[in-house]
């Protein structure tokens, strides 16, 4: 470590301007200053690509083991940070107490600061900041000399000019506690610096306070989550106040990229707002090149910066797109309004008029002599079908109609329903964490999988395996048995176009509203120190590859929507299904072996896969937290892949088949079958879910249990969902399926699609908006705010699903004929399969 004055100067000055950032007008008072760098010091500080590679230890290190949990030891040495924020403290007393010296070796160390490309605007009011403060220091100087009480008053007239100095510094990030518990949330003040409003001069310039979040990027080679992983320390590795300088470390071409998934540091900076976020970074970087040149270590391998101020310019009336989306809600509201009372006070009068009059015409005239009953069949016009496509109360009445009929899969509804509560289970758990928003986040990834009963939020992504298994079923279920009733003829072209062209137009534009929702109108919602819109940055450049459903294969880096992973796969398990139908159509048997082998087939690329790239069984973290970086690449190589998740699906298709054939004698079971089919089948669940807790616990597993989950722990819950249905069906499970089948589930399956595209943007949302950082405590906190996001979700998913998705399925049926015919009840229309989505209607059994 640096030592004496000079040194220890040197490091605060470049604190100090770190957290003020700071630094003055290019004017020529600085013409004259001497640098107080020099020779190849002053030389490494104008090229600082060419910092010293021959370091053992660098501020990365440090702070990777400073991250380590509280019962971990500590062989670093302290004393750097620690003099660092003594001197941050010393800075503001010198102010005070009119140590004038003090502030302008600060004024005068910036001048190097030239040659960065900072806007001029920005180093003016950065300059009047440090100027201002040199003038409080000069009068705190005069004031100390001051003895009667007259000169006394007038000096603290003067110094109430100045307040603001200090609330800028009051703003900045400052150490916060449970250092050592990973806390890297040095977040200060978003709301104390945002009050800041500075008038320069008496030509009422003025510069406004403008909070900054610098997030700190550390290399690869000194990642913080390996302070994590638990392993024996020397003591005598470190001496105090004594860095021993021995053999250069070698830096692969690995260890010098950046580690993007954990900052090394978030720091929130008070900056005049005009400042840009390029200014910002330049100005950091000045500081801490300049750091690495007097330490001679690699610092930080990147940083970046995202600002926020209250100029007209970051409104969202500024933003082109954000205002036509904005009319154009409007314009879907208006049509909302107006035909609902359209429907109230003209439909639906004269609607019951008419019945009226069909009735008393029977009574005279008998009913073929009805003339009312042509106007009750008569075409409406384009403006009053849009009108009633968009009425709330025709919608509302659609939502929440739980009637059923008999020969009704009912059981899907809780199914559906359920299987969304548990991914916005998982979800909340997955944002607590990916928001980086958690002061104590290091410890919650390592302690919360230690829990056995955490295993049903650890194990959520199953849940999507519940959706394609749905999906699957009702694909295979409805299709062959239009093709059995003679609905639907294969060798037709029209047959196909309609297949493809009805999911298509019953996806996509509920799905685009979201995606518009969320880039223009979600970004400006809401605002604070972690407020940072993610979507916007990546759906600009890729939301034609969502739009075409081929997310999971490109655009992987910088996906729109992460989420909608599923709807790619669930969308391309749709293309391809009508191959497997076709198959079990004509050949029965043959189609089921064709399923079963494309099942083993799908398990075994999964396990190749995992195999070669030394990927874990399951997409889980466990307590040994450097799993994080092999699940970035799990995703992408794994996780969104057809291929490898394509099991459930098949699986569906083949219970929808055999629900078909549920009155063959094979499927009659006795009282031993039955529950030998549950013991199995139960343990076939309980196994996929719990099988890893040992895994998630240590992060140790044999290569046995690893292979056995990897082939067959997905399957193996679709498989108990597939029985749990057809017991279901087949009176094997009849107190179940009265649970599942209860009507409540009717209307919440009704929106769960909208629920499955929102629940997402809500959670960011919500971790984002906070003004402090959050802290984990307890499972029964996660639970409580499942409660509230599963609330939020749906009630955003009923107003989403009135105002797009239900007209959407109306126009669907009026351009495919089906609103030509006679009026069915809401429940007496087929599903489509769709997962999640799975249709605004409920599921009929076989019939049209």
């Amino acid at each position: 470590m640096a030592s004496g004055r000079g040194t220890r100067l040197r490091f605060s000055v470049f604190f100090i301007l770190l957290l003020a950032v700071v630094t003055p007008e290019i004017i020529s008072d600085f013409d004259d200053v001497e640098i107080h760098l020099e020779g190849e010091e002053l030389e490494r500080l104008q090229n600082p690509s060419r910092y010293d590679r021959e370091s053992t230890d660098d501020l990365g290190e440090f702070m990777s083991d400073f991250f380590a949990d509280s019962g971990a030891q500590l062989v670093v040495d302290l004393d750097l940070f620690r003099d660092l924020w003594r001197e941050l403290k010393n800075y503001e007393d010198s102010a005070k107490e009119g140590d004038v010296d003090y502030v302008q070796q600060a004024i005068d160390f910036m001048a190097p600061l030239q040659a960065y490309d900072v806007s001029a605007p920005c180093l003016a009011d950065l300059s009047h900041f440090l100027w201002t403060t040199y003038k409080y220091a000069r009068t705190a100087a005069e004031a100390r000399k001051c003895e009667s009480c007259n000169c006394t008053r007038g000096f603290k007239n003067e110094f109430a000019k100045y307040q603001w100095i200090f609330n800028v510094v009051d703003a900045m990030g400052k150490v916060p506690a449970a250092i050592f518990g990973g806390n890297n949330l040095w977040t200060g003040s978003w709301y104390t610096c945002r009050k800041v409003s500075v008038q320069k001069n008496h030509q009422e310039q003025k510069w406004n306070g403008q909070y900054c979040m610098a997030r700190f990027q550390p290399y690869n080679k000194h990642n913080p989550l390996k302070a994590f992983v638990s392993q024996p320390v020397d003591p005598a590795a470190v001496c105090k106040n004594n860095i021993t300088k021995g053999t250069p470390e070698a830096w692969s071409e690995e260890d010098k990229k950046c580690f993007d998934l954990l900052p090394l540091l978030n720091l929130g900076l008070c900056t005049p707002d005009t400042c840009t976020d390029y200014d910002v970074k330049k100005i950091i970087q000045f500081i801490y090149h300049a750091v690495e040149v007097s330490m001679g270590q690699r610092l930080v391998c990147n940083v970046n910066v995202q600002c926020s101020n209250a100029r007209p310019e970051s409104s969202m009336w500024n933003n082109p797109s954000s205002v036509a989306f904005s009319c154009l809600l409007l314009f879907i509201a208006t049509l909302m309004v107006f035909g609902t009372l359209y429907d109230i006070y003209v439909e639906r009068p004269n609607q019951e008029q008419i019945l009226r009059r069909i009735k008393e015409d029977e009574l005279i005239f008998g009913h073929e002599q009805s003339k009312a009953r042509e106007a009750l069949n008569r075409s409406k016009t384009a403006f009053e079908s849009l009108l009633l496509i968009f009425s709330m109360t025709k919608n509302v009445e659609y939502i929440m109609d739980t009637r059923t009929e008999k020969g009704q899969i009912t059981c899907l509804h809780g199914c559906r329903f359920l299987s969304m509560c548990w991914i916005i289970f998982g979800h909340t758990y997955y944002y607590i964490c990916t928001s980086l928003t958690t002061d104590n986040l290091l410890q919650t990834l390592k302690e919360f999988p230690k829990q056995f009963y955490n295993q049903l939020v650890v194990q959520a992504p199953l849940a999507v395996d519940s959706f394609f298994f749905l999906s699957g079923l009702l694909t295979s279920y409805i299709f062959i048995g239009k093709i059995r009733r003679g609905q639907v003829r294969i060798d037709l072209w029209t047959t196909w176009f309609a297949y493809y062209i009805r999911r298509y137009i019953r996806l996509t534009p509920v799905y685009v509203m979201i995606m518009l929702l969320e880039v223009t109108i979600f970004v400006y919602i809401s605002e604070g120190p972690f407020w940072r819109p993610i979507e916007p940055t990546y759906c600009i450049n890729t939301w034609w590859v969502n739009l075409l459903y081929v997310n999971n294969f490109f655009k992987q880096d910088d996906s729109c929507m992460g989420w909608t992973w599923y709807m790619a796969n669930d969308f391309q398990f749709y293309v391809f299904a009508p191959i497997l139908i076709i198959l079990l159509y004509k050949f029965n048997v043959g189609g089921v072996l064709v399923g079963v082998m494309g099942l083993i087939m799908s398990s075994l690329i999964t396990l190749l896969i995992t195999l070669q790239k030394g990927y874990p069984p399951a997409p889980i973290l466990t307590s040994r937290l450097t799993i994080v970086t092999v699940l970035n690449d799990y995703w992408v190589d794994l996780y969104v892949k057809p291929y490898t998740r394509c099991g459930p699906y098949i699986v569906g298709c083949l219970v929808g088949y055999l629900l078909l054939e549920k009155s063959r004698p094979m499927f009659q079971l006795s009282r031993v079958k039955s529950m030998g089919c549950w013991v199995f089948f139960s343990f076939c669940g309980i196994y996929s879910v719990f099988g890893l807790f040992n895994y998630t616990k240590t992060g140790e597993i044999t290569t046995f249990w690893f292979i056995l989950y990897t082939l067959c722990g997905r399957p193996a819950f679709a498989l108990f969902l597939g029985w749990i249905v057809f017991a279901c069906e087949t009176g094997y499970a009849n107190k179940i399926n009265s649970i599942l089948s209860h009507k409540m589930f009717i209307p919440l399956s009704k929106t769960t699609f909208c629920a499955y595209l929102i629940h997402p943007v809500l959670l960011q949302t919500y971790y984002l908006s906070r003004p402090t950082a959050f802290h984990f405590t307890h499972s029964f906190q996660l639970l409580y705010m499942f409660f509230v996001a599963v609330f939020t979700s749906y009630c955003a998913a009923l107003i989403l699903a009135l105002a797009f998705e239900v007209p959407v399925n109306h126009v669907d049926r009026i351009i495919f004929g089906d609103g030509k015919k006679k009026p069915k009840e809401p429940n007496d229309v087929k599903l489509e399969p769709l997962g999640p989505k799975e249709e605004n209607k409920l599921i009929e059994n076989g019939k049209s």
